[in-house]
């Protein structure tokens, strides 16, 4: 049963980090990073749902003085090595520590708090410590497109998270704390452009994707789901200590120019590892409000695909099919707008299991390295969740959905020798608008028993192909 939900919106931070790499000779490498950083501005909601105690109740804080604190650390090998780039698989260790601040509040929903005194802009009312710790397996290459420049690409699963939470409501004393444990998943994905300014020192510019989500979780004795998203940019700059440089070292030399093309014309197969995230917006028959009506879903992207390609000059064309498993879910509040707040405040949910495509593609070789734009039909199933709430209490319906869509996207593949190659791709999905029923709903909702529910996706992938012939 939903009894309530704590939602931090729009944090935004700042971070200085600290990041190595060690390659070995025989294609063994080690690579970590270390960062620490603030958390300002934002916003805070907290929602009661408690029936038969008090109508629905949403509150709006401001958020500022946070703290964030991250670090991994990964063991790999080389799988394939190219003159001109390489790519390998990695085991490692993830941590993630937050703490956010709300400060006064203001309510937001139909109903007005009464005898409570005025607060002022600079006292704290909540504060929500969490820190998420669990393995991570990935791939990561780097491949140089032209001379002195590269692109690195990151992507990781975490199959097996840990979270622990502390929840201070500082104006109750009967919850503060309250704590929360749980065992989740989570996907992460990281691209870097640089640029070699001498054989040593480079520079560069990236960007990376974080999402966790519990599995299983409780706070006391009553179960609970988690979720952190986290997304950004940043710059950098690299130093390189020795090791050797020339084209055939095991060691990728960041500022030689790659050697000669190859041809693209032929049948391949491969695999692809990242992240999705997007949004599921529902229908709401009693009209919009401050937050709710659309869930913000995230997680991984694992699948493979096949293809062929067909050459005339420098113009590549193509078309690909995949096939992916795709567990992208999330939650959010639904219809908090009903006119009888005594049951308004019910709770939806979006599980993607399973994405395909089948995109015909377009692209521009220079020397080993592939530009290419693609679209074409997507497929997806999705399961979507109804937490009746306030309205009856304890009561979840599901009701499952196959759609056909569109995607668009495009990316980047290199050619690591004649046969493999790695590509790093963006595609937006999107599945059009769902027309779900919902068994079993209560009369006292029942507007809401067939739901009109739009579907948008975003999903980054790293994926080696291997060309069959």
């Amino acid at each position: 049963m939903l009894l309530s939900r704590l939602t931090y919106e729009s944090v935004a931070g700042q971070a200085g980090e600290a990041f190595a790499r060690l390659d070995h000779r025989d294609g063994m490498f080690l690579k970590g990073n270390f960062g620490l950083g603030n958390l300002q501005g934002g916003r805070f909601f907290d929602e009661d749902i408690r029936p038969a105690v008090v109508p629905y109740s949403n509150t709006i804080s401001s958020q500022r003085d946070g703290r964030t604190l991250y670090g991994g650390l990964d063991v790999g090998h080389v799988l394939i090595r190219g003159a001109s780039g390489d790519i390998g698989t990695y085991v490692g260790y993830r941590y993630l520590y937050e703490r956010d601040n709300a400060f006064s509040f203001r309510q937001l929903a139909t109903n007005e708090f009464v005898n409570l005194p005025f607060l002022s802009s600079d006292v704290l009312v909540i504060t929500e410590t969490e820190a998420w710790n669990g393995i991570a397996v990935g791939l990561n290459t780097r491949f140089r497109p032209a001379d002195r420049w590269q692109i690195e690409v990151d992507a990781a699963l975490l199959p097996f998270l840990g979270v622990w939470g502390s929840d201070n409501h500082w104006l109750r004393v009967d919850i503060n704390p309250l704590p929360a444990q749980g065992q989740g998943w989570g996907s992460q994905f990281e691209a870097i452009l640089s640029y070699a300014i001498t054989d040593q020192w480079s520079v560069g510019a990236g960007a990376r994707y974080w999402y966790f989500a519990t599995s299983n979780a409780s706070s006391l004795t009553q179960p609970i789901k988690l979720y952190s998203e986290r997304y950004g940019g940043f710059v950098q700059t690299t130093y390189k200590f020795g090791g050797p440089t020339s084209a055939s070292s095991s060691v990728v030399a960041l500022y030689k120019a790659p050697p000669a093309p190859v041809t693209w014309t032929g049948f391949y197969a491969g695999a692809s590892l990242g992240a999705g995230f997007g949004r599921s917006n529902w229908s709401d028959p009693f009209g919009p409000t401050s937050i709710g009506d659309q869930d913000r879903v995230g997680g991984a992207f694992v699948g493979g695909q096949v293809g062929v390609n067909y050459q005339v000059g420098s113009i590549v064309y193509g078309i690909e099919a995949a096939l992916s498993w795709a567990p992208l879910t999330g939650t959010a509040t639904c219809f908090a707008g009903n006119p009888n707040q005594a049951i308004a405040g019910q709770d939806s949910g979006t599980r993607v299991g399973a994405l395909a495509f089948l995109t015909p593609r377009i692209g521009y070789a220079l020397d080993r390295t592939l530009y290419y734009a693609k679209a074409g039909p997507a497929f997806g199933h999705t399961t979507f969740d109804l937490n009746s709430g306030g309205a009856a209490p304890g009561q979840v319906t599901a009701s499952e959905s196959d759609r056909w869509g569109w995607t668009i996207g495009g990316g980047v593949e290199h050619a690591l020798t004649r046969e493999w190659s790695v590509v790093g791709e963006y595609k937006y999905v999107d599945l059009g608008t769902a027309n779900v029923s919902f068994a079993g709903v209560p009369a006292t909702i029942a507007p809401v028993g067939r739901e009109a529910i739009n579907q948008r996706y975003q999903v980054l992938s790293l994926a080696v192909n291997y060309k069959l012939n």
